[in-house]
């Protein structure tokens, strides 16, 4: 009876290390605020941006429209309602997703691995290698200063 061979390739092993998902959407922040109703009512997860290109938030929803609604009403970190309101934020990197459990999946991916761990996200960034501080007050532009542990 002759054996079937597979290949095998020893560098081929999974990672997650290596994956960069790319956003669905990136959105001025200016024009969303007057578009929301653009926004899908999806499962998502969202990363608010700096000028700086700083994340100052990363966050999850089973439906998108109503959560940056309400980020923008401040009903959920005060922090970043003040950024919003101070005209910190320039860009949202919007990642739909499937489902709301991909969205939990992806939205921990991306925060703990460092990719979109926001300065606002309280949470995670207690868990995380780095600390990150904001110096907001200069002309309300943030300036990141990383410090390790």
């Amino acid at each position: 009876m002759d054996m079937q061979k597979f290949a095998y390739n020893e560098n081929a092993s999974f990672t997650f290390q290596k994956i960069k998902p790319i956003p669905s959407y990136v959105y001025s922040f200016w024009w969303l605020e007057k578009n929301l109703d653009r926004l899908a009512e999806v499962p998502a997860v969202y990363v608010f941006l700096s000028y700086n290109k700083i994340t100052l938030y990363t966050g999850e929803t089973k439906n998108l429209r109503n959560r940056i609604k309400q980020h923008i009403k401040g009903s959920h970190n005060e922090d970043l309602y003040l950024a919003i309101r101070n005209g910190d934020v320039a860009n949202l990197l919007i990642f739909e997703c499937s489902t709301e459990l991909d969205a939990i999946m992806l939205e921990r991916y991306l925060i703990t691995g460092n990719q979109y761990c926001g300065i606002y996200n309280k949470t995670f960034n207690e868990k995380t290698h780095k600390k990150n501080q904001v110096d907001l007050e200069d002309k309300g532009t943030p300036t990141l200063n990383t410090m390790e542990e």
